[in-house]
């Protein structure tokens, strides 16, 4: 009884810590996550951020979570395409393509439905984005 009594007290306590740990990260966020993911971002290829892909499609879905630091993408023939994304800081000169025929991200919802041209680049499995390029762009079709 004793044995189970403190193996419990083991994982209690590393519970406990991995609760603080994640506590201080949460909080602490502003200060880490920008640099970290300017980091990463420093690893890519500047020449294929330029290069990117052409199709038309219907628009399936659309996503707002960039409100909440997430990301804001339009997904057009089951192909996200990343239009906002929450907590990543351009640097100077970055460049950023642009949603044409709808004054913003959630008014994207109204043309479910409706035809889209895209040229934006790959950054994933299915999953497109407007950063890279001004070139970038969704064009609602009405």
């Amino acid at each position: 009884m004793n044995k189970m009594t403190t193996k419990m007290k083991i994982v209690n306590i590393i519970l406990l810590v991995l609760i603080v740990i994640g506590t201080y990260l949460l909080f602490t966020q502003d200060k880490w996550v920008t640099p970290l993911t300017n980091y990463i971002l420093s690893f890519e290829n500047n020449e294929d951020l330029k290069t990117g892909s052409r199709w038309t499609g219907k628009i399936n879905a659309v996503k707002t979570d960039c409100i909440f630091d997430g990301i804001c993408s339009v997904t057009v023939s089951d192909v996200e395409v990343v239009v906002v994304q929450g907590m990543v800081a351009l640097e100077e000169g970055a460049e950023v393509g642009k949603l044409i025929g709808a004054e913003s991200v959630s008014d994207v919802s109204k043309y479910i439905g409706k035809e889209a041209n895209v040229f934006a680049r790959k950054i994933g499995n299915n999953v497109y984005s407007l950063y890279g390029n001004s070139e970038f762009f969704i064009e609602i079709k009405n």
